[in-house]
């Protein structure tokens, strides 16, 4: 079997080539002769040879007999106007909205008695989950039933000295006293019973004796499914920990990793296409947000999209395309048709095809960077420019054969190529080029123009009211936190503001009442504990401030006895969403960084300076940027800060640039990677030539010279010292030589292709 395969080493595409190229040979034979049987073409064509290959250098035409078309399977299809647009690949995860996600906890430590769901159950928001008993619930049901206890008896017995007060039997102090603590039991009974209210506990229930233990109820936060849980019926848990955990897939979120050079072109509405884990996903997706952040260890950002299909599950991955610069109807053509000799792209157009031969001919086209999708030929793409129109017949099979016979062997360029290849040439002088120093950078933020957003207290996400990439305004309530720290201030504010307003109350009684046996220092002291419990009401209300509630909120808090439920965690400058490390429901602690807000108004271009060369480079010393992933942009930028100290490390000293003058096109992101060049002194003339001229290939640098018969060569120079725009040639030209200076990339293409 093997000996078989190696005494057949060519497929049908060598056959097909050897017959043409026999063809060719022979069609010396019939060319310029009119044999009988032969085809007579339309006018300005010559007649269509029953046999063999004719070809037109000149002319780009080339007739093929039905021997040669069919031996090489000659296959043509209709040129068309498509709809087309840019496309740009990225990777996806199906990935759960921030909103559709959460964790179901409880707000005491118990034990659990009674499951309700299980994973894989579909639920309800406030739907129980599952029961639990509680010794703390106990001890508030007791707390209650005691306080209520103990204000019917102090109402009573107030019923009992109230008249003998004021019949004088008894000193108006002991009235004041039994008042007194009537209004405490009252106030111990308001206190729990809004405890009783923040675990979902009514009236009823805090007054239940029965023999069995009060449940409480844990309920799902968000509709959806039960995917994971961590509790079984006797299970003992605190406070706040991580019961079920709950999604709702109707609708998922795509996150689109974006190549850094990618990014600056997405925007939001653009159309997707999506390909997950094989799946071709029909349905239309869009943009629906784009991240601000940006990893510097991964050089990519990220887009949203969402998809709606029962298909697609979390955890899915896959491939996009993201459709750009989206236009009316143009003219495409398949890719598969168009060649390249390395100076142009061309394809093969089908002039006159019968039973016995067909003619084609070889025309320049221009190709766009839009796509128009999938067709016969495969993808089509944009075709900016070339002497084709609809209705044209473009080969899609068979052409690689025919463009081989059209292969050049020299680097010839007509006019139009020139024109069209933006070729420009520039002699070789002497330049004084300036000594450069070109050191790494990147982007960084000032620290105003980033916000580290955390809660002040530990609690549980409640509610979240941002997306990636949201642009947001300080003040905004980007989530919301709830806890028993929140709770348990708001309740000792409430109980100090009413056990202050009890104290005070009752010193202006026994002010009032000095004429009774009213000791000074029962005044004295009331006076003191109404003080004291005043302070400590300010300094709850100042605590409360600080955690961002306002003062009308305390104020209705006070009056209403409403506790509020949610901490609102505000942004705290303007800017854009970036990161968000939180789920709903889930147990997060102070401090706890959960989103990042960056406002790109002002960056910094934070350089690294060698050391040795740190001298070079001072204060308002003017430096030429660029970005990785856009070389030819560049924009200028001034040093305003200099580090005063060398990493031990690296040995490096950095330097802070800013600048004003950033190409919009440049949307620059923090942790993109920058080159800063710096111009320090200049040097003795010698040969340069502009930096767009030299090329490099491997390990050595090459240019493109023109010789006297207007060809184009490479020619590989040894160089010297490059500042921003030239840079010295030691070996390799002489002075007057004509370079190319512009088009030199395309140039390498059309050499690479000739070798």
């Amino acid at each position: 079997m093997k000996m078989a395969k190696r005494e057949r080493p060519f497929g049908w595409r060598w056959c097909a080539m050897s017959m043409i190229r026999a063809l060719v040979l022979g069609s010396a034979i019939w060319i310029g002769t009119k044999p009988n049987g032969c085809v007579h073409g339309h006018e300005g064509h010559q007649p269509l040879p029953t046999k063999g290959v004719q070809i037109d250098f000149e002319r780009g035409h080339i007739t093929l007999s039905k021997q040669a078309r069919n031996a090489i399977g000659v296959q043509t299809v209709e040129l068309t106007e498509r709809t087309v647009s840019q496309t740009i690949r990225g990777n996806v995860e199906m990935v759960v909205p921030w909103t559709a996600r959460a964790f179901a906890s409880a707000q005491i430590s118990g034990r659990i008695t009674k499951m309700v769901a299980k994973p894989g159950s579909k639920v309800r928001k406030g739907q129980v989950l599952a029961e639990l008993t509680s010794r703390e619930l106990e001890l508030l049901k007791l707390e209650y039933q005691q306080a209520k206890q103990e204000l019917e008896t102090s109402a009573q017995l107030l019923q009992i000295v109230g008249p003998s007060a004021s019949a004088g039997a008894i000193p108006r102090q002991r009235l004041i006293e039994a008042e007194n603590t009537r209004d405490q039991s009252a106030i111990s009974l308001e206190i729990a019973k809004m405890r009783g209210q923040i675990l979902g506990l009514d009236e009823a229930s805090l007054l239940f004796q029965g023999a069995t233990p009060t449940a409480y109820s844990i309920l799902s936060p968000i509709d959806g499914r039960i995917v994971h849980s961590d509790i079984a019926e006797g299970k003992v848990v605190g406070a706040s920990e991580h019961l079920f955990e709950i999604v709702d897939n109707q609708e998922l979120w795509g996150r689109i990793q974006l190549l850094e050079r990618d990014m600056s072109l997405v925007r939001f509405g653009q159309k997707v296409e999506v390909e997950i884990d094989g799946l071709k996903l029909l349905e239309s997706s869009t943009i629906r947000y784009v991240d601000i952040g940006f990893d510097p260890k991964t050089q990519s950002g990220w887009a949203w999209i969402a998809i709606r299909s029962q298909a697609a599950l979390p955890g899915m991955v896959g491939t996009c395309e993201i459709q750009i610069n989206p236009s009316d109807s143009t003219l495409a053509i398949p890719r598969s048709a168009v060649y390249s000799d390395g100076l142009q792209s061309y394809v093969f157009v089908e002039e006159t095809s019968t039973k016995e031969a067909g003619e084609y001919v070889k025309k320049a086209v221009l190709l766009g960077e839009r796509v128009a999708g999938l067709g016969e030929g495969g993808p089509w793409v944009e075709l900016k420019r070339g002497n084709v129109v609809p209705g044209d017949r473009i080969v899609i099979r068979g052409g690689h054969e025919l463009s081989s016979l059209f292969f050049r062997g020299s680097l010839q360029l007509d006019p139009f190529t020139r024109k069209r290849m933006g070729i420009q040439l520039e002699p070789v002088v002497r330049r004084s080029v300036m000594k450069t120093i070109s050191v790494p950078a990147l982007v960084v933020l000032p620290p105003e123009s980033r916000s580290e957003v955390s809660t002040q207290i530990p609690g549980n996400i409640r509610s979240i009211g941002v997306t990636p990439g949201q642009r947001v305004k300080r003040g905004d309530v980007l989530f919301e936190v709830s806890g028993t720290e929140l709770q348990t201030l708001q309740l000792d504010l409430l109980k100090s503001s009413l056990e202050a307003q009890l104290f005070r109350n009752r010193f202006e009684r026994l002010d009032a009442a000095k004429t009774d046996a009213i000791s000074r220092r029962n005044l004295i002291e009331t006076l003191a504990k109404a003080e004291q419990l005043e302070s400590r009401v300010a300094s709850l209300k100042n605590q409360l401030a600080t955690l961002g509630i306002a003062d009308s909120s305390v104020q209705d808090l006070i009056q209403s006895k409403k506790v509020i439920p949610t901490l609102a965690v505000r942004a705290s400058i303007d800017g854009f969403v970036s990161r968000f490390n939180a789920t709903l429901g889930e147990s997060v602690s102070a401090g706890q960084r959960l989103i990042e807000i960056q406002n790109l108004d002002q960056i910094w271009i934070e350089a690294s300076i060698p050391v040795d060369q740190a001298n070079d480079i001072a204060l308002d010393a003017v430096g030429h940027v660029h970005a990785l992933v856009s070389p030819d942009t560049n924009f200028e930028a001034t040093v305003a800060r200099i580090g005063p100290v060398v990493d031990a490390g690296t040995r490096v000293r950095n330097a802070w640039l800013i600048s004003d003058s950033i190409p919009a096109s440049l949307q620059l992101r923090e942790g993109m990677l920058m080159n800063v060049l710096f111009r320090t002194q200049p040097l003795e003339p010698q040969l340069a030539v502009a930096n767009s001229a030299l090329i490099r290939d491997g390990l050595h640098w090459f240019v493109f010279v023109q010789s006297s018969n207007g060809s184009l060569e490479r020619r590989q120079v040894t160089r010297g010292q490059s500042d921003h725009h030239f840079t010295q040639i030691q070996a390799g030209l002489a002075q007057g030589d004509f370079v190319v200076v512009s088009g030199s990339r395309l140039l390498q293409t059309a050499f690479a292709a000739l070798r």
